[in-house]
């Protein structure tokens, strides 16, 4: 690194205290959660040895307080493959961007344009026949994963951009390619990936039986509403079980998403281990989308305060593992995040730098007046540290969609 209060450092000579910005190895074949971050303890030097050789340090943001000694053994918050492929019950490997983000976001307009079309019919031949064509959903799913898995950032940042006014809609969309990208983090096959992001896509599918009136209210749900809402697991249930071609994957997620790890979900109560992998990992994807999406009743909030909520509950409603899983697919700031910079310069992310996720592509919106720029303009934060004027640059804060009147669907990219 060019900066020169960035040093490279062995791991055997860090310190508790310091700043690592960098590890010599992308940040997600690490258990480590984000970019960036202050060792704070033994496990965490351990964890640093086992994954690197060395990291860079951020010498300006650290702060060494004294010279431990390493302890033997694993770090206990370490998510090895081994222990994956325990919790999934499949052979899992890690996958590698195949295409840089501006070729992929070129194909992948094409696909998800497609597969907008194909959730539209196939919610629309829901209503009317009451049953699910399996081979029309996998056939356009596989179109989705194909692009999630050689880069995800094109179809996530499409995915945020691209939402329409309705929320069954959006929130199907989304969850199936959260779904994608979480199954492509924890390395799963490419035919268990499409069977996640099939299953996510189906979730609510039982609430197109269930009144208008009360997915659409605006006020708060009386404890009858909220009873006879709860009821779409099981309306969901009977579609697909009257239906071909679903597998258990999709009725795990349908039947236990909203199942929580403390045993407090519904509708049979489950808890840790008694929920399906694939249903604790749908009630992850199901709870993120609800977050960062309109609602009748509520704003969606930011992606990175959703992100925070579901950290907050790591091992109460949800797994903690899964959900660092989660969120390390994601990152911080996903594409399609609204941002305000240092400099109060306000733009969208674009793609993540596997190796920098604190430090994304932007398309830069606003100035630090708040005032637009004509066209827009690009930004790469991992290239770019300071302004022209010497701030320095980084993201200062998360915005909600709205913000400075910025509406993402009027985005193009």
């Amino acid at each position: 690194m060019s900066n020169s209060r960035f040093e490279k450092v062995f791991v055997k000579d860090l310190r508790i205290g310091m700043y690592v910005d960098q590890l010599d190895r992308p940040w997600l074949d690490t258990p480590f959660l984000v970019q960036g971050f202050v060792i704070k303890s033994v496990e965490e030097l351990q964890a640093l040895a086992e994954q690197c050789d060395y990291v860079y340090v951020d010498m300006g943001r650290s702060k060494v307080l004294r010279q431990p000694s390493l302890r033997q053994g694993p770090s206990k918050n370490a998510l090895t493959s081994q222990r994956l492929q325990s919790i999934l019950k499949t052979s899992v490997r890690p996958y590698e961007d195949s295409e840089k983000f501006s070729d992929e976001i070129v194909t992948a307009r094409n696909v998800y344009a497609d597969y907008e079309k194909m959730v539209s019919r196939f919610y629309d031949g829901v209503r009317l026949d009451k049953t699910v064509n399996m081979v029309q959903v996998q056939e356009s799913v596989e179109q989705i994963v194909d692009s999630v898995i050689r880069n995800p950032d094109a179809c996530m940042l499409l995915a945020r951009l691209k939402r329409k006014s309705d929320y069954s809609y959006n929130h199907a969309i989304g969850s199936s390619i959260w779904a994608a990208s979480m199954g492509r983090q924890l390395g799963l096959p490419k035919k268990v990936i499409i069977s996640l992001s099939s299953g996510a896509l189906l979730m609510d599918a039982g609430k197109v039986q269930l009144s208008g009136r009360i997915l659409n209210k605006t006020g708060q749900l009386i404890p009858e509403e909220i009873k006879l809402v709860q009821t779409h697991v099981a309306k969901g249930l009977r579609l697909l079980e009257n239906s071909k071609g679903v597998d258990q994957v999709a009725l795990q997620m349908v039947r236990d998403h909203h199942e929580r790890f403390n045993g407090k979900g519904y509708p049979r109560g489950l808890k840790a281990d008694e929920i399906s992998v694939y249903g604790r990992i749908g009630g992850i994807i199901d709870t993120y989308d609800a977050l960062i999406n309109d609602k009748p009743y509520c704003q969606g909030i930011p992606p990175s305060d959703a992100i925070r909520v579901l950290y907050g509950v790591r091992n109460v409603d949800f797994q903690g593992e899964l959900v660092e899983q989660f969120i390390q697919a994601l990152g911080i700031y996903p594409a399609g995040s609204l941002v305000e910079l240092t400099n109060g310069e306000v733009g969208v992310v674009m793609s993540e730098h596997r190796h920098s996720r604190l430090r994304p592509k932007l398309l830069v919106l606003l100035d630090p007046l708040k005032k637009p720029y004509p066209h827009g303009r690009e930004l790469d934060l991992f290239q770019t540290h300071t302004d022209e004027k010497g701030i320095k640059l980084e993201i200062a804060r998360a915005l909600s969609p709205g913000s400075f009147g910025i509406q993402l669907s009027d985005i193009v990219v």
